[in-house]
């Protein structure tokens, strides 16, 4: 369920919706602890190995200069939470289908700089919204790439992980997504590298955040195939697809059942036909 922030201020009052994704562990949250509004709600934080969040939470922030909500979500990764759970959660908050949640403009993908790769976190966020995400080439134009931890990394690294080229994280990143589907190359071109510890240094972020034209009407997406996701992903998380599909299948009928079970009891409280 999607959680509205409990202090000032409201879903309403936003220019920009962002919904923050990654791997657990690579800072999603720590990330929107650092852009939190002073004296609003901010999420916890550790280094739990089965992940701290466990659901999707709202909080307003500050970034670029603009008013925005975060949705913090869970982990791809999470050992209480699988893959199949998560496409279906993220899915349904662009869609707009979880409690009362708002029209969603962007998208960050969380992904430490240090490993010098695209984490699984990554390459499959990116890969759900390749399967999901309507607009074609343009889609990618709501998408950023964030490199995290960068007061751990030296400034080699940083310049691997933006690197558009062959050998560069943010090329790997869109080979990934075009392996998805050759017919729709990846396009990722926002990236910026952020710390929040022992200082923050979100100067990039903010840059990019405040120069970005994200379509008002937020992103359009659709339910992805859940036989053809869990044919994509199931190398790369060692699971019989089959297993991922009917995860997926099982968790939409859950929300679909809820749904209904809400609507009836609405309708039955004001005693509609």
């Amino acid at each position: 369920m999607l959680r509205s922030p409990t202090s000032n201020g409201g879903p309403g009052d936003a220019i920009l919706v962002l919904l923050v994704v990654g791997e657990t562990g690579d800072g999603k949250s720590s990330l929107i602890r650092a852009l939190c509004v002073e004296g609003s709600q901010v999420p916890e934080v550790g280094t739990a190995a089965r992940g701290v969040t466990k659901d999707c939470r709202l909080f307003r922030c500050c970034l670029g200069g603009r008013q925005v909500l975060l949705i913090d979500t869970p982990g791809v990764g999470d050992g209480d939470i699988t893959v199949g759970r998560i496409l279906v959660m993220y899915e349904e908050v662009l869609r707009g289908a979880i409690g009362n949640a708002p029209v969603v403009h962007g998208v960050i993908i969380c992904n430490q700089i240090a490993t010098c790769r695209v984490r699984l976190g990554a390459d499959i966020c990116s890969t759900m919204i390749q399967m999901g995400t309507l607009g074609g080439p343009s889609k990618w134009d709501n998408v950023f790439l964030v490199g995290t931890q960068k007061d751990r990394c030296p400034d080699s690294e940083v310049e691997t992980f933006k690197n558009a080229g062959p050998g560069g994280t943010l090329h790997a990143l869109n080979m990934a997504i075009t392996s998805v589907d050759p017919n729709q190359p990846g396009n990722v071109t926002k990236v910026a590298c952020v710390s929040v510890l022992p200082s923050k240094d979100l100067d990039e972020l903010h840059d990019l955040v405040r120069g970005a034209a994200l379509p008002e009407d937020g992103i359009k997406h659709t339910r992805v195939d859940p036989v053809l996701f869990g044919k994509a992903v199931c190398k790369r998380l060692n699971v019989q697809p089959e297993t991922i599909t009917q995860t997926i299948i099982k968790t939409r009928s859950f929300w679909e059942q809820l749904w209904l079970d809400v609507r009836d009891t609405v309708r039955d409280s004001l005693h509609l036909p």
